[in-house]
């Protein structure tokens, strides 16, 4: 079971005891709905087929389309964040929402030893599309959570975070379900990446790709999906044509091409990842 680390904010997540139940179902929010061209002619969904939708990651193309439609599911649910630390000028990073107030981000934007620590501040802007259109507003956060492993020990495999706000606004746009899945099972599936780099977009353009897994270990998923600076947290998720077509995250962005792989990387949504990120959510309602 995984133990959770939290700053001295004035939301506290209690780590609960594993569940059984292995899928969370997410939620489309009261806004408005409609099916979105991104998601008509872009987000793939399913599982592969032989032949793959496979791209090698060549620093001289960037596959990612920008989406322009941040009002409709699912790209209202993934926010842009603007994180400010006792060091250096705010960076940029992504999450998403896995509950009314709860946003799921890689730990080292919440906490990273090389900012001193704990962030200070994060303005959480879900489905931001530019500078000026900020369609659901902006939100201020100071009550972080990440991991233990991830704060003692800055292990890649629980680089996984929390950001925990004070309105709902999951309410209203919906959020992220989450699916666990064996290994055999996962690396059937197509995947879908969507967030908010530095370059391009400056961490205000919502830029999006997919491909096929990769390669898998206990913790890590790996693939070739284009990312820069600022995807960190993205969601990593996969979509079922056959059952209800809802977006179900199975892994949180993190890492860029490394330890020997030619993919970019993020931590697998296990069973442990499954009930911490629960906790942080059950925490955050009361």
């Amino acid at each position: 079971m995984l133990e959770s680390a939290t700053n001295p904010g004035p939301i506290e997540a209690a780590v609960q005891a594993p569940s059984e139940q292995l899928i969370a179902k997410g939620s489309k929010g009261s806004a408005p709905d409609a099916l979105s061209l991104a998601e008509t002619y872009h987000v793939v969904k399913g599982k592969r087929a032989d032949t793959g939708i496979e791209s090698l990651i060549d620093p001289a193309i960037d596959n990612r389309t920008r989406i322009l439609e941040t009002t409709l599911p699912p790209w209202r649910m993934i926010c842009s964040l603007s994180i400010e630390s006792t060091f250096g000028p705010s960076i940029p990073g992504t999450g998403w929402l896995a509950g009314p107030s709860t946003v799921i981000t890689a730990g080292h934007c919440v906490h990273a030893l090389e900012r001193g620590g704990w962030a200070t501040k994060i303005d959480v802007t879900p489905g931001q599309n530019g500078v000026d259109q900020k369609p659901y507003g902006q939100f201020q956060s100071r009550s972080f959570n990440c991991t233990k492993r991830w704060r003692d020990d800055a292990d890649p495999d629980y680089d996984i975070g929390c950001i925990q706000l004070s309105e709902p606004i999951g309410n209203e746009v919906g959020w992220f379900g989450m699916r666990v899945l064996d290994g055999a099972e996962l690396s059937q599936w197509h995947l879908n990446l969507s967030g908010y780099p530095l370059k391009p977009g400056q961490g205000v353009e919502q830029r999006f790709h997919s491909n096929s897994v990769h390669k898998l270990t206990d913790h890590r998923v790996y693939y070739q999906i284009d990312t820069t600076s600022g995807n960190s947290g993205g969601p990593v998720w996969i979509q079922d044509v056959a059952a209800d077509d809802a977006p179900y995250c199975v892994a949180i962005h993190a890492y860029s091409v490394g330890d020997g792989v030619n993919a970019n990387s993020g931590p697998r949504i296990n069973s442990d990842v499954f009930d911490l990120i629960q906790s942080w959510v059950a925490d955050a309602a009361g």
